[in-house]
């Protein structure tokens, strides 16, 4: 059985760490190995927690100061001893189950490089999180797959890690693009396995929030893995020709529902005529 090691950075995440590391303690997986990375906590409600967590036993490890996920994660990556990496953020949780079925999935399956699964919101909105269908043309435009996804250590040192200069752009992203410039194969598991917290602070909501921002992280990413834009250039095309037409589509469906009043009133305006006109 593959050894899984589940990645925790933590930046004064205190009042969520607890359940987040009990939902990784949980796993059924047998061959289990949990980190959490400090990643320059200041806060004393975290760092309380952080005391609790080593003092149960828990592997706690610090990062120098407040290097960013990327950094923390990598830092954690490299002190593991799982042949597969499963990331979760310190406000997030997992079904007892999730390291199990992927570790599964990539046992089984060489040609597989990212395994992750369905997943929910919860927190300030509650729901299935109706992310879309795995596609490389589209992969290439936005992210589809959360950071809490399970890829092959090996792979993950063959690219270089998360790429720390892009820290204000989704690392994992870039790290995607990257695992499938190797080659390598993605499969979701049709289940509900992850949870993903919505809260109005988050490092995700205030790039969500802002048009700008969400520019600026994504021609990060651009610039980051270039490499594999420039491989997948058909792809990257017929993906934006893709939606470009459907935009298209949208536009003249919008105009002739906004016509469609004044072209009915037209046209009884013609027949009412016309009936004038007969009868003169």
């Amino acid at each position: 059985m593959s050894r899984v090691s589940i990645i925790i950075p933590c930046h004064n995440d205190g009042p969520y760490l607890t359940e987040a590391y009990t939902s990784a303690r949980l796993q059924t997986h047998a061959d289990l190995e949990i980190i959490v990375v400090n990643d320059g906590s200041d806060q004393p409600d975290t760092l309380r927690v952080l005391d609790k967590l080593r003092g149960q036993g828990a592997c706690v490890l610090n990062n120098t100061g407040h290097s960013g996920v990327a950094a923390a994660r990598n830092f954690g990556i490299a002190a593991a001893s799982g042949h597969y990496i499963l990331p979760l953020d310190a406000d997030d949780k997992m079904e007892p189950t999730y390291a199990a079925k992927a570790a599964a999935v990539l046992d089984g399956n060489p040609q597989i490089g990212i395994c992750y699964c369905r997943a929910n919101l919860f927190g300030l909105k509650h729901g299935p999180w109706r992310l879309p269908p795995f596609s490389k043309g589209e992969i290439l435009l936005g992210n589809m797959i959360f950071a809490s996804a399970m890829f092959r250590r090996e792979d993950w040192r063959a690219v270089g890690g998360y790429d720390e200069s892009i820290n204000h752009a989704p690392e994992d992203h870039a790290l995607w693009l990257a695992l499938l410039n190797l080659g390598v194969e993605v499969w979701q598991i049709p289940e509900e396995l992850f949870h993903y917290r919505i809260r109005s602070r988050s490092r995700s909501a205030e790039m969500f929030s802002c048009e700008q921002k969400q520019t600026q992280a994504a021609r990060a990413v651009f610039h980051a893995r270039l490499e594999c834009y420039q491989k997948n250039l058909e792809a990257l095309f017929l993906q934006s020709h893709a939606l470009y037409h459907k935009d298209q589509r949208h536009r003249k469906l919008f105009s002739y529902q906004l016509l469609r009043p004044v072209m009915l009133v037209e046209m009884r305006i013609r027949a009412w005529v016309k009936q004038i006109i007969g009868r003169a």
